[in-house]
């Protein structure tokens, strides 16, 4: 097989991984600090809420000491647009995992929100804490779209791959080997 041949293989191999790269989601998991409190946000489904629908939050907080007790706190979560607190919900601590902590929000509308941790002390030597996330979230359409666009993915992985094969039999009868000959 050529040098051209093989070119487009791997053009064709590697186009589907870079579709499904670019797919546009936001990076997740990410650190925030205040006051010496550590927290990561992780958000189901994905880490791409979706308006009008049930979304779990769930936030991991430590501290420098590394003894960080949710209990220790009365922790809230906001979600604001515009400068406005649009909802307001209190964050459970996980059972077995004293500085996890949840809540089921639902986003009203699509739009980017700021989902603002809060957590007031309850006990003496803690400190007061405010983290702030940017969050995007998407209508019900920009959902389906993207799960098209992954289908899409899959889709053009699986032809690629099957172009590969043929190949690679048409190869085998004519009795050449994988690699190009050098030149």
């Amino acid at each position: 097989m050529n040098r051209l041949m093989w070119r487009l293989a791997i053009g064709l191999l590697l186009f589907p991984v870079l579709l499904a790269w670019s797919n546009g989601h936001a990076v997740a998991h990410e650190l925030a600090q205040d006051n010496g409190v550590s927290v990561v946000l992780h958000v189901e489904p994905n880490d791409s809420p979706v308006a009008a629908k049930p979304t779990k939050l769930t936030f991991e907080l430590s501290n420098i000491t590394g003894g960080f007790a949710l209990k220790d706190y009365v922790a809230t979560v906001k979600l604001i647009v515009n400068n406005q607190t649009v909802r307001r919900y209190a964050i459970e601590p996980t059972p077995g995992a004293p500085s996890v902590g949840n809540a089921t929000v639902t986003f009203p509308a699509s739009a980017v929100y700021e989902v603002v941790l809060t957590g007031v002390p309850s006990a003496a030597g803690v400190p007061k804490f405010i983290i702030k996330y940017p969050l995007r979230v998407t209508g019900p359409t920009a959902a389906s779209q993207r799960a098209s666009a992954s289908l899409q993915a899959i889709l053009i992985s699986v032809a690629s791959l099957g172009l590969l094969a043929l190949i690679a039999t048409s190869n085998i009868r004519a009795g050449q080997k994988y690699r190009p000959k050098k030149t």
